[in-house]
């Protein structure tokens, strides 16, 4: 039977089938005959044979192949999962309500096993990773990707927990979380857009550009102590030119932030106390000033109303915090408040008020402020313009008291008036006003 089968190269299966079929076969000496046969070379020459042979009754012949999976765990997870199609036959075909739960219970953990449930092995392999579902991301498709409007998921920073996140990459023109707020008009090959807090965008300038579109060129700054961007700029918006924005105030100013400003001997954390640092070119560009100019800028500290001083330390007369002659406004709107020839705070009072807060009228005609017992007061001694050098006021001339646009009108102050004065017929510089 061998010599025929090997003679006609028949199939596996053939094979297979034909020694599964037999009941009983002759086993040859030159595989099972004893030593004596196969040890005496006269001997098997003699009888040109083979050895002795053995019949052998089959009751049941297994026909295997080798294995290719050395594994144990590879057969055990097919017939496992034969055993749970049987399962879900049974199930289905007689109703086995436990039985069906139970299997969907496993089909959901066999889904959520695989790519987290939002994905399938590339060509079925696991070594081969994943193939996300749309909308989904990561190495085990375990980050959902929000519904960007104007742009596409990708694989975002890792989050304050550690894990990975999924985001949107905005498509030009667009940002937001969604990438669903429009953006201004960015010079995109030099910036990009972003959303503050509140969900309002702008324009982020790549390093050395400034402007509210990153449209300009950034000068020179000291990049040490400042910084140049899209707040940063000076002009009507969107800016035209760029500028320097010193990163502490109060320590640094200047076009390039390279002065120093005003320090105390005590280095409190902001010198100019009740004010700003300042300097002379401010609200200047760099390239409309020239290095003469800048060369010449000097720092100090700009006082806030009712401080004056070096460090806007000296509270001024009439002012809220004056600690012996306190009131309302600083030299009660009626004057200056100025650094006296002492050192200290003092009111530089407009005409017609005197006093250490400019609280006193004068009280004398011409001075520009109706007293009382005036009819008028023009701010000056002339006659013939309608109030004359008496505070009186003269014929044919209609005559009204409006504010003072040198003194500032405060509430709970007393009004400062002055006459102004018009002739409703034909003025002459002999005879006044003249009516018809």
């Amino acid at each position: 039977i061998l010599i025929f089968v090997w003679a006609i190269r028949l199939t596996w299966f053939f094979v297979y089938r034909c020694l599964s079929s037999l009941t009983e076969v002759l086993i040859r000496a030159d595989y099972y005959g004893d030593d004596l046969y196969r040890k005496s070379a006269e001997r098997f020459a003699a009888t040109n044979a083979m050895g002795p042979g053995e019949t052998v009754r089959l009751d049941h012949v297994m026909i295997a192949k080798k294995d290719p999976h050395v594994d144990p765990e590879h057969w055990l997870a097919l017939e496992f999962a034969a055993f749970m199609r049987w399962i879900d036959r049974y199930s289905r075909d007689y109703s086995v309500k436990y039985l069906s739960d139970y299997f969907a219970d496993y089909n959901e953990t066999l889904r959520l096993s695989i790519c987290s449930g939002n994905g399938a092995y590339e060509n079925g392999d696991p070594a081969l990773g994943c193939v996300c579902y749309e909308n989904w991301l990561g190495e085990a498709c375990e980050l959902a990707c929000p519904a960007c409007v104007n742009g596409v998921c990708a694989t975002g920073p890792v989050g304050a927990d550690g894990n990975a996140t999924a985001v949107c990459e905005c498509d030009e023109g667009w940002a937001g979380t969604l990438c669903d707020v429009e953006c201004p008009p960015c010079e995109y090959a030099r910036s990009r857009c972003s959303t503050d807090e509140a969900g309002q965008p702008s324009c982020v300038c790549d390093f050395g550009y400034g402007g509210a579109y990153c449209q300009l060129d950034c000068p020179p700054c000291d990049y040490q102590v400042s910084s140049c961007g899209s707040a940063t700029f000076v002009g009507e918006f969107p800016g035209t030119a760029a500028a320097c924005a010193c990163d502490d105030p109060s320590a640094r100013t200047g076009i390039l932030c390279e002065l120093v400003c005003p320090q105390t001997l005590t280095l409190t954390l902001n010198p100019c106390g009740n004010g700003a640092c300042a300097h002379a070119l401010e609200g200047r560009s760099y390239a409309d000033t020239t290095v003469q100019e800048r060369a010449g800028d000097i720092a100090f500290c700009r006082c806030e109303s009712g401080w004056v001083g070096a460090f806007c330390d000296d509270p001024c007369p009439g002012g809220l915090n004056h600690p012996t002659v306190p009131g309302l406004e600083p030299c009660l709107g009626r004057g200056e408040c100025a650094l006296g020839s002492s050192g200290t705070a003092v009111c530089n009072c407009v005409t017609g008020y005197i006093g250490q807060s400019c609280d006193e009228a004068i009280g004398v005609c011409g001075d520009g402020l109706v007293n009382p017992g005036e009819e008028c007061d023009d701010g000056d001694a002339d006659n013939l313009d309608g109030c004359d050098n008496g505070c009186r006021i003269e014929a044919n001339f209609r005559c009204e008291s409006v504010p003072r646009s040198d003194v500032k009108q405060v509430d709970g102050v007393a009004p400062s008036l002055i006459s102004r004065c018009t002739c409703p017929g034909i003025l002459s510089p002999v005879l006044g006003c003249l009516v018809a």
